[in-house]
Parts: C-alpha cells; structure tokens; sequence
C-alpha cells in the first residue's frame, strides 16, 4: 500500500474531527527502522530473560527479524520504538519465516511498567495472529486491570470469527513451505503496494492511524477497525499508566510463543491537530 500523500492526510480524516480542527503533516513520513541494525529501538522483557530475549530480535536481509528458535519457555517480550507519540500513522509490512502458530502484536501509545511483579506493558494492542486471520488489525487492550478486546467490545481475550465482520486477506507460510493467501473475500484483493515478488514471498501491508481516541486500522488494504475509544481509553487505569492517547510503540512476542517473523519498511507520519478560527 502506498504512503498517503499530503492531499489525502487532509482529507481522508476530516469525518472522526470536529468541525472546529484539521490535520496537517507534522513532517513527512519517515522510515523509523533504519534496515541496518536496531538503532533507536531497545528490547524489554522480565529481567531474568534479558540475555535470551535480545537474542529473539535481530536484523535480516533489512528486516527486524523475530525467532525464538523453537524455545517456548519465555514470558511477554517487546522490542520497542523508543521515541513518545501522539497522533500518527504507521505503515509497515510483516510476514512469516517459518511455519509457526504464534501471536504477535503492534503496541500503540503503550508503556512499559515496572512493579514488584515484574514487567508489564499497557495499552492498545493492534492484534497480528497469523493462524486466525480474521484477528489481525482488531484492537486488544493490555491494560493491567482491562486485558480484554476493545474492537470489537467483548468482555477478555476469547474472540470467534463470527465475532468480527470485515473482510481480510492475509498470506502465510504453510508446512510445505508455501506461500498462500488466506481470505474471507470470493474475489480476493491483491494490494497495489507490494511488488509480485513481495507478494510471492509472503508480505502483508498493515497501516494503523491513532489521531485523538479514534484508532483505524487497514490490512492489506481492506479497512479493519474504526474504533472510537473515547470512553474506553480515558479510565482511570488509563490515566494512572499514562496510556491510550499518547505513549510508545512496541513489537510484541506473545508468552510462551515460537515465533518467526519479519518487519520492514516501517514508516510513521506524525499528525498535528490545529485549531481553525
């Protein structure tokens, strides 16, 4: 998928604003992950498994590369973008290396936090579960005291397909070693932002814009979430881990998990609220 050109950052988001604001480019897109090593990126995990954990992430052929390398005892890891965040829009492509089952995720406006338990993150998740599909782009909330789906609203973590009603498109690896694309569409949606060969080897195109407490999510091009989290962002756990509305981004590697994944061209869009007189 191509990046939005400054026309359409304009006008696409007009709709989810008052009549009172617009949205101008804070500067133009920027890739946050260089292609060469994990400059401006930093892993976080429990501190017993810090050594074990850095060695999940790496960079490869210009990706950050996730593996755990068939090691499923591990808890909660995250690599995260270092830098604080507001409004935004996010473009990345990911793609399987393996044939796993494992849950993966992208953190927006997130902390990491650290107590007497241990470590834990909180804010929205935007899921990526590669063995059902239908999940990816819907919103998780790790919140301590919430843990539970917010697009669509359920009451924790057990969703069904039958709970979510768009449409999706998303390749993987099989057991063969094969890249198939998986979809809910009779007549299936190719991206125009990825070349054939992307598309051969197994990319997905996931954009996610978080501008106020409005959160909207494409993969592969076909709109997933549009979430207003006005009332669900703005609790008082929200307020008190300083989550929802503004924070960092994160990578996640579920607990317990094997896990092989690639991330590249991840390019992010600040937005600028302003006021019209």
């Amino acid at each position: 998928m191509k990046l939005l050109t400054f026309i359409s950052l304009i006008v696409v988001p007009l709709s989810s604003l008052t009549a009172k604001e617009k949205l101008t480019p804070n500067s133009s897109a920027t890739k946050i992950f260089n292609g060469k090593d994990l400059t401006g990126w930093s892993v976080k995990c429990q501190d017993a498994e810090k050594e074990k954990a850095a060695s999940y992430w790496s960079v490869v052929d210009g990706a950050i590369q996730l593996d755990t390398k068939g090691d499923r005892k591990h808890d909660y890891v995250w690599l995260r973008y270092d830098e604080e965040l507001a409004d935004f829009e996010l473009t990345l492509k990911v793609r399987t290396t393996r044939h796993t089952k494992g849950n993966s995720g992208i953190q927006i406006r997130s902390r990491y936090y650290t107590d007497k338990k241990g470590n834990w993150l909180n804010g929205p998740q935007i899921d990526i579960h590669p063995p059902d599909p239908f999940r990816i782009g819907l919103i998780y909330d790790e919140t301590t005291g919430v843990n539970r789906w917010i697009q669509p609203s359920k009451k924790n973590w057990n969703i069904a397909w039958t709970d979510a009603d768009h449409q999706w498109l998303w390749r993987i690896l099989n057991e063969k070693g094969e890249y198939l694309t998986q979809s809910n569409i009779k007549k299936q949606i190719i991206t125009k932002g990825l070349t054939k060969q992307e598309r051969d080897q197994g990319w997905n195109t996931i954009k996610i814009r978080a501008v106020g407490h409005k959160i909207q999510t494409w993969i592969n091009g076909l709109p997933v979430s549009d979430y207003d989290g006005t009332k669900d962002l703005t609790t008082e756990a929200h307020q008190h881990f300083k989550v929802g509305t503004t924070g960092k981004v994160f990578l996640q590697l579920h607990s317990g998990d094997d896990l092989a994944m690639q991330f590249k061209d991840i390019n992010l869009l600040k937005i600028q609220k302003m006021n019209l007189k």
